[in-house]
């Protein structure tokens, strides 16, 4: 058997009795429930089986899916890192929080559009005056503790190793066939190939021992806890080892029309595809792309599987809850762009897991939309805490219980003139996206950009967005309904002014 299957089977045989069932779970436990979150970075829900990938290999997280309340339609507030975390974290929209880049710059505008503070407060880093997840467990005496990337709100957590690097003195990789860097030209951001460094020696084993290490305490402990295991992949650099690599004809995703793209927002023609295009590309070159990512985040399964174990074999998942998320996700060539930063569907698509066995059901899907500012309360509901009084998100537990429904739109925002890359600030500012299941309207929402540069699509009839409707008369009244949404989200976020 090859060393890739090897690995594939044992995380799955490895899965099969991993979490206790139903009849007995829980029983004679009335404690509060210990909290286990496992995040991905830059993470397509397509990138898991259980959403219905057949080229997805993720047989750890397809089972706490299949035990579990997995959400088909979660929606990020913002398709960068450091925003999109705060956001969840706090249950808030990114343009009422004082972060919304991945790093401080001169260029940084309030998305309310006011005139920039004099001076940055003190809680941009260290999360601040707003209530948040981690502080609400923190004063139910449960001090959440964190293994790998932080990424937001860092002095809540109990801080823990974020290896980067491989082990010293690495062992070489395993079989397989190697591959060549590919590299996007503008900023040379690797986007695939294999590496030559044993999977046992890569940073993502590095993190799962420091995980692992963790379990242990905690089984010593022997108290309620809240530990999250927050793995950097498939951020760039994406590379696997070559035994994780997918055949090059297995990820059957689209390719970017000619004709489309002359329908694009001259931002995405001008400026984003410089940023991060994929149009000088080969196909060969996409292709290695799209099956080092997908295998990258099946090793990333093959260590959360390593976790999961260690904590059915401590007795750490009774009376558990057990989430996985994304905190944004990818886009792979579909549309002529890679990367991040704008908002086609495989960017803002997050997964969504809860699992609880006995008090959750099982194999449960939802197809409402929901946003990921959601997240935050409904750990709180599940958990029998309060929710911090003001925020615009709100707990999926009656949606799960079949007394609620979905939002009937979902926002996403992002403002460009804050951003780390040259290419992005000139002529631009805050721009938004307001979806519903039908349709998605993108545009520049800011007094200081004259031109909206639309975006408008039907997702029933284009599903992957190609045929941009925005200056087609016969859609003026969607364009219309939609930006009022917008107005009144953001009257709302004033307080109704």
């Amino acid at each position: 058997m090859k060393r890739r299957e090897f690995l594939q089977t044992s995380a799955a045989l490895g899965m099969a009795a991993l979490m206790p069932g139903a009849a007995s779970f829980g029983e004679g436990n009335e404690s509060r429930p210990n909290v286990f979150w496992i995040i991905l970075d830059d993470v397509r829900n397509d990138a898991f089986g259980c959403y219905g990938t057949p080229w997805a290999h993720t047989p750890t997280i397809d089972r706490i899916a299949e035990q579990g309340v997995r959400f088909e339609h979660a929606f990020v507030q913002c398709p960068i890192c450091i925003p999109s975390r705060t956001s969840f974290k706090t249950g808030h929209y990114c343009h009422e929080l004082p972060t919304r880049e991945n790093a401080p710059t001169p260029y940084q505008y309030p998305m309310s559009m006011g005139e920039p503070p004099e001076e940055e407060p003190a809680y941009i880093a260290a999360g601040g005056e707003r209530p948040s997840l981690l502080r609400a467990w923190t004063d139910a005496g449960m001090k959440p503790i964190n293994a790998g990337k932080l990424h937001a709100l860092h002095d809540e957590w109990d801080r823990r190793a974020d290896p980067r690097q491989p082990r010293d003195n690495a062992r070489p990789g395993g079989e397989g066939e190697r591959y060549d860097p590919v590299r996007l030209t503008t900023y040379g951001w690797r986007i695939g190939g294999t590496h030559d460094v044993h999977v046992e020696d890569t940073a993502e084993a590095l993190l799962t021992e420091e995980a692992l290490g963790i379990c242990r305490e905690l089984a010593e402990r022997n108290a309620p806890f809240f530990f999250r295991v927050s793995f950097r992949p498939p951020h760039v650099p994406i590379q696997v080892p070559p035994e994780f690599m997918l055949d090059l004809d297995a990820v059957d995703l689209p390719w970017p029309k000619e004709e489309a793209l002359e329908s694009k927002p001259r931002f995405e023609r001008e400026q984003l595809c410089i940023y991060s295009g994929t149009l000088d590309l080969s196909e060969r070159d996409i292709r290695v792309a799209r099956s080092t990512y997908y295998g990258m985040v099946n090793m990333v399964d093959y260590f959360v599987g390593r976790i999961m174990e260690e904590m059915n074999a401590l007795g750490l998942l009774d009376n558990t809850i057990v989430a996985v998320t994304g905190e944004h996700g990818l886009a792979m060539g579909e549309n002529g762009l890679h990367k991040k930063r704008s908002f086609y569907d495989p960017v803002v698509h997050s997964p969504l897991i809860y699992s609880w066995p006995g008090r959750l059901p099982e194999g449960k899907v939802i197809n409402d939309q929901v946003e990921m500012i959601d997240f935050m309360p409904t750990l709180l509901d599940l958990s029998e805490l309060p929710a911090p009084d003001g925020i615009p998100g709100r707990s999926l537990v009656p949606l799960i219980n079949g007394e609620d429904r979905g939002r009937e739109v979902v926002f996403s925002e992002i403002d460009h003139s804050g951003s780390m890359y040259d290419p992005l600030r000139e002529n631009s500012g805050r721009q938004v996206m307001a979806r519903t299941d039908k349709w998605k309207l993108v545009y520049f929402h800011d007094p200081r950009v004259d031109d909206k540069d639309g975006a408008l699509y039907n997702l029933e009839e284009d599903l992957w967005e190609f045929h941009n409707l925005y200056h087609d008369p016969e859609y003026r009244d969607i364009v219309e309904m939609l930006e009022e949404h917008v107005r009144n989200w953001d009257r709302a976020a004033d307080g109704g002014q």
